[in-house]
């Protein structure tokens, strides 16, 4: 039973579903924001792909 309250609170804020648990009452918005500002920043890591550079070898 731990298993499925774990997994049910691991998807409280998928971004599939928040929309709906936000308008059922299951999260407050402000539960929702401390959430959010939680998440690391992890943009350093990021790889960013030029969507033209993607066409262009599409071409090819």
């Amino acid at each position: 039973m731990a298993l499925l309250q774990e997994s049910l609170q691991e998807k409280k804020f998928d971004t599939r579903l928040i929309d709906r648990h936000l308008t059922r009452g299951v999260v407050a918005e402000k539960d929702y924001q401390a959430a959010i500002q939680s998440l690391p920043n992890d943009s350093e890591a990021a790889d960013y792909v030029s969507i033209e550079v993607l066409d262009d070898l599409a071409d090819v």
